[in-house]
């Protein structure tokens, strides 16, 4: 957020910081599960489903109201869909097997430069009005992986899979544009209270300094997790285990 630190609200940096070491929790039980045949049980069960949804869903929220605090949405669309796309160059070299073509990265990169795009538009709709539709719709393309769509275009494929649609394309990590960007965008319209500096005041209290700074570098923070948690895995297993 482009706040000034006095002025930040540090309680989303907190939330953020608690999401994406969720995040990280993931990933380690997806590696253990997918990359070395371990079983954890928690990994794939209804709870984890849920618990995953939701912090991403959390994610997408924090996200979108941080649009409205920040100067150049366009200029961090870009900073993050290029981070997204180092992570498919290095899963595509390193562990093909686990190529990550569209992920949260990815997904956060476009839905910034979307909100760039049209965001001056978005402002003219009612706050309330503006995020009520956006879950409704959310709600309504929550499914639409459901819809399979094959065509003999590889490109095409990958392009409707971006979008939502199940094309037979794996991703390693997929949070398409459908239904996700919609939460994003109920976001943006939560954020104008506090683009007002009309939002509840707690909201700039930062009780978890920690958590708050991590939630402040969360790119940082998932550009380098898998790495560190791949790397320590495939040592453990490969000279310990």
């Amino acid at each position: 957020m482009a706040t000034l630190k006095k002025d930040r609200y540090h309680l989303l940096d907190m939330f953020r910081g608690i999401c994406i070491i969720l995040v990280v929790i993931y990933h380690a039980m997806y590696n253990l599960t997918a990359i070395f045949s371990v079983d954890v049980w928690l990994f794939g069960t209804v709870v984890m489903d849920s618990l995953r949804i939701f912090f991403v869903v959390c994610l997408a929220l924090i996200s979108g109201i941080s649009c409205s605090l920040t100067r150049s949405n366009a200029k961090r669309g870009v900073k993050t869909l290029a981070a997204g796309l180092l992570v498919t160059a290095v899963t595509y070299f390193a562990i093909p097997d686990q190529l990550i073509i569209f992920g949260i990265l990815h997904f956060f990169g476009v839905a910034m430069l979307l909100y760039a795009a049209i965001g001056r538009f978005l402002k003219k709709i009612p706050v309330f009005v503006g995020a009520a539709v956006s879950v409704v719709l959310f709600a309504i393309s929550f499914q639409v992986y459901s819809v399979e769509i094959y065509t003999n275009s590889e490109i095409l494929n990958i392009i409707l899979s971006i979008i939502g649609f199940n094309t037979g394309v794996i991703s390693a990590d997929y949070y398409p544009i459908l239904p996700w960007v919609f939460i994003f965008l109920a976001g943006s319209f939560l954020g104008r209270p506090f683009k007002k500096g009309t939002a509840p005041k707690f909201f700039r209290a930062n009780p978890v300094k920690a958590l708050s700074f991590i939630g402040r570098h969360t790119l940082l923070v998932y550009l380098i997790h898998q790495p560190l948690i791949y790397g320590g895995m495939y040592l453990w297993f490969e000279y310990f285990a």
